[in-house]
């Protein structure tokens, strides 16, 4: 038998078994019920974000909408492919753009790409988020997460506030990020 093996056996005998979780990971693994896999850390995006925020919603509007800018921090393209919140039942990536003398918005269901090394601001009349029924409107001071999720199996929490509803983007949104 490995002499190692043995030694590390009787000294978690003689310690107990509490210590025997932190002297074995398998041990460990097995006990809690959860495979090493779940325990590993996820591998994060090559994105940084910055100045996330809503405006606040008016009662019995139906939609919300956020922004923020992207930096894509990576060698590669990034494309950012969905976002989730806890805080409206779906959640839309949209642009707004000129087409003659007529705005159109847009949903992106494909997501966005942002190229490597570039920024991409989400501000009114251009890229943006749509918080489609949210449960409760939102009201200025308020925060609240969304999870942008990533095609390349990646996703980055975010912390969005409140702003009021007349808001416009801040001129420094590089204070926050993430």
């Amino acid at each position: 038998m490995d002499c190692h093996f043995m030694r590390k056996s009787a000294l978690a005998a003689l310690l107990g078994g509490s210590l025997a979780a932190a002297l074995s990971p398998a041990f460990a693994q097995i006990k809690a019920g959860r495979p090493a896999a779940a325990q590993a850390k996820a591998p994060m995006p090559d994105a940084m974000v910055q100045g996330a925020w809503a405006r606040a919603m008016l009662p019995g509007a139906k939609v919300g909408a956020g922004y923020f800018d992207i930096h894509n921090t990576g060698k590669t393209a990034l494309r950012l492919a969905e976002v989730r919140s806890a805080v409206a039942q779906k959640v839309e990536i949209h642009r707004m753009s000129m087409e003659g003398n007529v705005m159109k918005m847009r949903h992106l269901g494909d997501g966005v790409e942002i190229a490597a090394h570039q920024r991409l601001s989400f501000e009114p009349g251009s890229y943006h988020l749509m918080f489609i029924n949210p449960k409760k409107p939102f009201k200025a001071g308020e925060k609240f997460t969304a999870q942008f999720r990533f095609t390349n199996g990646t996703a980055l929490d975010v912390p969005f506030i409140v702003r009021a509803a007349a808001a416009k983007a801040p001129k420094n949104r590089a204070a926050a990020h993430h």
